[in-house]
């Protein structure tokens, strides 16, 4: 897809913006620049370059892609620290800022800044983000990366993994990582007084692998699955046109927005393990993300009416694209269905020819009554038309079974609209107690889904109070009922759906919140917070189907500063979620009993404890000394009635960190850093299963991260 043939819509971000507008003048910038003086930065007022920069080295006691998921500290050895701000200050305020983080690593970040303040503003940024993913997985196949996936001569095939006589020859590591690296340039410039125009340019990469489940089989009894390692090599452009005008009392913000997403591979093919070659169902297929376009063209603006009234508003319209060609129904030609008039039954499309239009509208109302009340009012509509055609397709299930042309499904192009109407106020009771109050009404309309139109309606009152100088305290309480049209299955789903299931993000509910927060001054150096969060959903209505869920959590924390030159702190917290669902295992469609016959209860728990001491200024103020230690505990628990129990599921994290800074000058510190992490996780789905554990899954064999690893470091900045 390479053809722009319309637009499409922004989202809805315009509280905030609105918010931040309400507060914008246009000021002199050129006078404020040459009058503006930064107290506490020391090098502020001179021309040329200043900044500071950091070199150094560190070291990792061992390997773990769990421990440098994200950072790329996942091998045993040395590496580069290296950290920089430089900022240049020139005449009739020309500048630039320079900030580069972590460029020993593979998650380095560079970004330029600079330009003409009050004229013009240029921009480059890149960084890169890792994602290390596992390092214990094993396939036999050959062609990793690639799009073809192919075993080797000596692979003996059986109808189950313990026939697999050839397997461990065959087992050769691979590692399942990605990576990503964005590249941003920006331009800005203000022409005139009140006008600002702005572009931004983003390219983003993702390459690596992942991994993805590939079956060939008519039915559940008789397919096998093969643990894949798939390519991933996309492409992302991002495109951002800006144009701003704003005044003390009016602000509009014109804008388009467009991505374009490119997937240089269409497909995976993999050889079926568990058959001879020279079965006709030796290969599967499993197509790849396709590439896709999305434009949008907005307004934005706000209006201050009068001193004490503020109106804003955001609209949006565009669309989405994608024309990628269709693969054929399967990579086996002679599993293809019969044409009354050929050999082969064609698609009935050579793409989809996705179209979705978008449509968005948001309108705010900001007033001040008087000094106590102030109130608002938004109105939010949203719409997704879905213009993509229909047609009939057979299809072939897991590269074995033809589905009869009679049976053929069509493709439901789902559309939907939604409005959101927001009330609420504010008005100060006494001189330290507010009492902010709202009512919230959400409706949704839906086609091809099984409820067509639900209402919801919330009400929500918060209290924040402050009794003396020494409490703060702040609760909130909302409830919330959802209610629909009755629940009817969508006829063209295959396989039907149980009659009694209800889909929980459709289904009746009922919400109830509560959040409560105080913090106490006991004394001049001790603080004590304390704050709790409760929801609690019911599905009363579903007999299949989530039913109860309930998330409740608090938080405990302290601040101690004995000294002036010493801080201590500590805090625990403490979450459980629960939900709750039943389900109906004798329903076979078209015949089969929908009554529900077995129950599940999940409960995650999840603790973290918290402690750090902060000592500035030792040995005359030549040190600063800092640890920090945390820990934290997740655990899951499921229960299946009637049913087999499951071990819980567990993760556990203990991190200890220690800083101590020397100022050998004044504008030259010497770092000494020390970091000690111990991981443990189990996960009974996969431990102890090997790459032939189970029967009919031939698996990559990964095995739950579990690490000790120590990081030390050494670095000096410099400030100049």
């Amino acid at each position: 897809m390479r053809t722009i043939k319309s637009i499409i819509v922004a989202a809805a971000f315009l509280p905030f913006l609105a918010s931040a507008l309400a507060q914008t003048q246009v000021p002199d910038v050129e006078k404020i620049t040459q009058e503006w003086k930064c107290k506490f930065c020391p090098f502020e007022g001179e021309q040329g370059f200043h900044g500071e920069v950091e070199a150094g080295a560190g070291y990792v006691s061992d390997d773990s892609f769990k421990f440098g998921e994200y950072t790329g500290l996942t091998e045993k050895g040395g590496y580069f620290v290296g950290n920089a701000y430089l900022r240049y200050r020139g005449e009739e305020a020309k500048y630039w800022n320079i900030e580069a983080d972590n460029i020993g690593l593979e998650s380095r970040y560079l970004n330029v800044e600079g330009g003409k303040q009050g004229k013009y503003k240029l921009s480059l940024e890149y960084n890169e983000i890792p994602h290390f993913i596992d390092d214990t997985s094993q396939t036999p196949f050959l062609g990793v990366g690639g799009t073809v996936l192919t075993l080797p001569p000596s692979w003996v095939p059986a109808p189950s993994t313990s026939g697999f006589t050839d397997l461990a020859n065959s087992l050769r590591p691979v590692d399942i990582e990605t990576k990503r690296k964005k590249l941003g340039v920006g331009a800005s410039v203000i022409p005139r007084k009140h006008w600002a125009f702005t572009t931004k340019y983003t390219r983003e990469t993702k390459e690596g692998l992942e991994s993805i489940g590939g079956a060939i089989g008519a039915n559940f009894a008789t397919a096998k699955a093969t643990i894949l390692p798939n390519p991933v090599d996309y492409i992302t452009h991002q495109v951002d046109l800006i144009t701003s005008y704003a005044t003390s009392r009016h602000q509009t913000k014109f804008g388009y927005y467009g991505s374009f997403f490119e997937n240089d591979n269409r497909f995976l093919t993999w050889q079926n393990p568990f058959v001879d070659p020279s079965d006709p169902t030796n290969s599967g297929s499993l197509s790849q993300p396709p590439e896709n376009e999305f434009h949008q063209l907005y307004f934005s603006g706000g209006y201050q009416v009068s001193p004490k009234n503020r109106i804003t508003t955001h609209f949006a319209i565009g669309r989405m694209l994608q024309d990628d060609q269709f693969l054929p129904y399967t990579v086996n030609p002679s599993l293809q269905p019969p044409s009354p008039t050929g050999p082969l039954f064609p698609l009935p499309r050579s793409s989809a020819d996705a179209r979705v239009n978008t449509y968005a509208a948001n309108v705010a109302l900001l007033s001040s009554i008087n000094d106590k009340l102030r109130l608002t009012g938004r109105y939010t509509y949203e719409e997704l038309e879905n213009e993509t055609p229909r047609a009939a397709y057979d299809y072939v299930i897991a590269d074995t079974a033809v589905v009869s042309s009679a049976n053929a499904p069509s493709n439901l192009p789902y559309s939907f609209k939604k409005q959101t109407l927001e009330l609420s106020g504010n008005y100060l009771l006494l001189k330290r107690a507010t009492l902010l109050a709202g009512l919230d009404y959400e409706n949704y309309e839906r086609t091809f889904q099984a409820v067509a139109d639900s209402d919801e309606y919330a009400i929500w009152a918060k209290l924040t109070l402050q009794p003396s100088d020494k409490v703060d305290l702040a609760l909130k309480l909302s409830r919330a009922d959802r209610n629909g049209d009755s629940y009817e299955l969508v006829p063209q789903t295959s396989p039907p759906q149980n009659p009694l299931m209800r889909k929980f993000n459709m289904a009746d509910r009922e919400r109830d919140q509560g959040d409560l927060y105080a913090t106490f001054l006991v004394t001049e150096k001790l603080t004590i917070g304390f704050s709790t969060d409760y929801a609690k959903d019911d599905y009363n209505d579903t007999k299949v189907g989530l039913i109860k869920s309930k998330d409740v959590g608090y938080t405990l924390d302290l601040t101690l500063v004995p000294r002036e030159d010493i801080s201590i702190y500590g805090f625990y917290t403490r979450e459980t979620i629960e939900s709750k669902q039943r389900g109906a295992s004798a329903f076979i469609a078209p015949a089969g009993n929908p009554e529900p016959n077995w129950f599940a209860e999940i409960e995650d728990e999840y603790d973290t404890v918290g402690v750090g001491f902060k000592w500035s200024n030792v040995a005359k103020k030549k040190l600063d000394f800092s640890v920090d230690y945390t820990y934290a505990d997740a655990t899951g628990k499921i229960s299946v009635e009637p049913g087999t129990a499951y071990p819980d599921l567990s993760a556990k994290i203990r991190t200890t960190k220690f800083n101590l800074d020397y100022h050998a000058k004044e504008n030259m510190t010497v770092r000494l850093s020390y970091i000690y992490e111990k991981y443990d996780e189990k996960d009974w789905a996969i431990d102890g299963v090997a790459p032939d554990t189970i029967p009919q899954v031939l698996s990559l064999g990964q095995l739950a991260p579990s690490y000790s690893v120590y990081v030390v470091s050494a670095s000096v900045r410099y400030r100049f």
